[in-house]
């Protein structure tokens, strides 16, 4: 059963993003993006985004978003800006079923979409290329770092991701996580709803208002989707915690000890285990899910704050 996380990251976690609702952060200049490749199966799929063009620069950051985000979420937005800021290209990229003309869904470990993306012409003109994922977000980017990434990726960072995919959903279905857990939802089912109204899901509309857990929703759609035995299985042949050994480049991990959405309990032993060659780990005793105090401090660069910290540790990769 999870444990009660700390006031502080349920502070951090729902007092940051009412007030990210109340005063969006401010975009940076971005244009509507859009790419045409193939799924896995060979089909034709378009996968969208937002993209802020610094022509000055060679370095283009990839953005993940997490399960029931999208480009606009604001820590999207607000790490978009700080890149955008520090004179780099940046590309919010919305996962598939986020943008319902998009064609598919996605899953915790499909990794295909970031792969296809690193191969396009239009990239060939960046030397140095970062993947930062958020939250569910952050789990892609990782699984995508222990796959063989593009050599222009000279390093992945992952905040508040989950390592282990059944532990954590167990805790988000746990009632105790139910307003997490509820808001996870609402998105999800929305996104699930207009997919099925084109004719694009797994399951009638209907279906979907009756659904109460991420488990369920999960059980039909990515398990009937992708040909899972169950959702277990799902979960056990997804999660990057049996796979941090195949990493072959850095690797940061950003997480909040009192994360009321991915526990830590549930990502530190896996984490401890994983090569310290390429893995590094850092966590806040301050923050929730998503979101940190202004002056987080990691010790990673004399600038505080989340979006600082994280840039200061991937430009020390980049080639020059």
């Amino acid at each position: 059963m999870p444990g009660l996380s700390s006031i502080g990251g349920h502070f951090w976690s729902v007092a940051s993003a009412a007030a990210y609702t109340l005063s969006p952060p401010r975009p940076p200049r971005s244009v509507p993006w859009a790419a045409f490749i193939e799924d896995e199966r060979g089909r034709p799929l378009t996968v969208r985004g937002a993209f802020s063009s610094r022509p000055e620069s060679t370095r283009l950051y990839i953005l993940v978003h997490g399960l029931g985000g999208s480009p606009e979420s604001p820590y999207m937005v607000r790490a978009a800006a700080d890149i955008f800021d520090a004179g780099h290209s940046c590309l919010r990229l919305a996962v598939r079923g986020v943008d319902p003309d998009g064609g598919d869904l996605y899953h915790a470990g499909l990794t295909h979409d970031v792969h296809a993306i690193l191969g396009l012409e239009e990239l060939d003109g960046f030397e140095d290329i970062f993947l930062v994922g958020f939250s569910l977000g952050g789990h892609i980017a990782m699984c995508a770092a222990s796959e063989g990434l593009d050599e222009r990726v000279r390093a992945v960072a992952a905040v508040c991701a989950p390592v282990d995919l059944e532990a954590t959903v167990t805790h988000i279905d746990h009632p105790l996580a139910t307003v997490y857990k509820n808001y996870i939802l609402k998105s999800l089912l929305q996104m699930h709803k207009e997919l099925a109204a084109s004719g694009r899901s797994t399951a009638p509309a209907r279906r979907f208002d009756s659904i109460k857990s991420i488990r369920d929703l999960d059980a039909i759609t990515v398990t009937a989707r992708f040909g899972f035995d169950s959702t277990s299985h799902y979960y056990r042949s997804q999660s990057i915690a049996w796979r941090f050994d195949s990493v072959d480049r850095p690797l940061l991990y950003i997480g909040a000890e009192h994360d009321p959405v991915v526990p830590a309990r549930a990502s530190k032993p896996h984490l401890e285990a994983a090569p310290r060659r390429w893995v590094e780990v850092h966590w806040s005793q301050r923050g929730g899910h998503v979101y940190f105090p202004p002056d987080l401090d990691l010790g990673l660069s004399r600038t505080p704050g989340l979006n600082a910290q994280m840039l200061a540790w991937l430009e020390r990769h980049a080639t020059r």
